[in-house]
C-alpha cells in the first residue's frame, strides 16, 4: 500500500518573520504528490527550527576597543566608517588582505581622544595588511596621511605647501608635532 493514502489531514505551520506564524492544512482531496512535498517541506522546516538561529554580532575589534570608542566622542558619520570599516573580513581586498587590527583601531581611538577637540574629521580607510589610514585634505599640494599600526608606530605623511615630512613615529610624538605645526593639518578637511 502506497504511504501517501494513509495523509488524511497535514498540518504545515511555517514562520512568518516578525509576524507570528500560519498555519496550513493540506487534506486528503488535494493533490497526493503535493503533500508528499509538503511533508518533506514540513520535515525540512522542522529540522531548521533545531538549528541555532544566526545573528548580527558585533566585530570583535569593535568590541575589544569598546570602552575607547565611548571615549572618542565620535560623531555618528565617523562611527557609522568605523564599523563600516570593522565588518570587513579577511580577503576583502583579495587575497591575503586582512580585517582591521585590534591594536590598529586601539592606536587611532586613543590618538583621536586626545586631538578630537581641535582637529576635523578625517577621511578613514581600511589598509589591505589591517591598519587604519586618517587623511585631512586642504588641496593637492597640502595633505596629512597618517597609518595607525601600533601607538610606537604611525607613518606619516605631511605635504605642507612648502615641505614634504614623512617618516613614522610614536602616537604621543605626532599628537605634539601636529598640534604645533604652523600649517595646522589636523584643521584640514577630509577628501
Amino acid at each position: 500500500m502506497d504511504s501517501l493514502a494513509t495523509i488524511s489531514d497535514l498540518h504545515v505551520i511555517v514562520p512568518l518573520a516578525d509576524a507570528g506564524s500560519r498555519q496550513i492544512l493540506f487534506s486528503d482531496t488535494g493533490d497526493r504528490q503535493f503533500a508528499s512535498l509538503s511533508a518533506n517541506f514540513a520535515a525540512r522546516l522542522a529540522a531548521r527550527s533545531q538549528e541555532r538561529p544566526t545573528v548580527n554580532t558585533m566585530p570583535q575589534v569593535i568590541v575589544s576597543n569598546w570602552t575607547r570608542l565611548f571615549r572618542a566622542n565620535l560623531s555618528s558619520t565617523l562611527y557609522s566608517r568605523i564599523m563600516q570599516i570593522a565588518r570587513r573580513q579577511p580577503g576583502w581586498r583579495g587575497q591575503g588582505s586582512k580585517g582591521l587590527t585590534h591594536e590598529a583601531l586601539r592606536t587611532w581611538l586613543d590618538f583621536w581622544t586626545v586631538v578630537n577637540d581641535k582637529a576635523s574629521e578625517p577621511a578613514l580607510a581600511l589598509t589591505a595588511r589591517g591598519t587604519l589610514q586618517a587623511e585631512w585634505f586642504c588641496n593637492s599640494r597640502r595633505h596629512l596621511d597618517l597609518e595607525f599600526v601600533t601607538k610606537d608606530r604611525i607613518f606619516f605623511g605631511l605635504f605642507d605647501g612648502h615641505a614634504v615630512y614623512e617618516g613614522v613615529d610614536t602616537s604621543k610624538a605626532l599628537v605634539s608635532w601636529l598640534a604645533e605645526h604652523r600649517a595646522q593639518p589636523l584643521q584640514w578637511r577630509s577628501t
